[in-house]
């Protein structure tokens, strides 16, 4: 969480969804702003366990985001982004 805090803006809200899933509410954020932020992040992960690479912990991360639209309700979004987190997951894996 606190990874994720240190790379969004003041405006974004952090949270945990999950067991070990967060959430991150970015409003008006672009799909490019947003890919830069995953970018940005996963090079933080990156970072953190090289720092750390003698510790029995190391940290990974899968993502799932959609854009939102005065359409769509919250679970509709929220499904959404947890279906590509999923695949996003299963990529890493394979």
């Amino acid at each position: 969480a606190h990874l994720l805090k240190r790379n969004v803006r003041s405006m974004d809200t952090v949270a945990r969804y999950g067991g070990d899933e967060m959430a991150v509410v970015l409003p008006n954020t672009s799909g490019k702003q947003t890919r830069a932020l995953v970018r940005r992040i996963r090079k933080a992960i990156e970072q953190w366990n090289r720092q750390n690479k003698d510790s029995p912990l190391s940290m990974n991360l899968s993502i799932g985001w959609t854009p939102v639209n005065g359409k769509m309700d919250l679970s509709e979004a929220v499904a959404r982004a947890d279906e590509k987190m999923y695949e996003d997951k299963r990529r890493q894996t394979q």
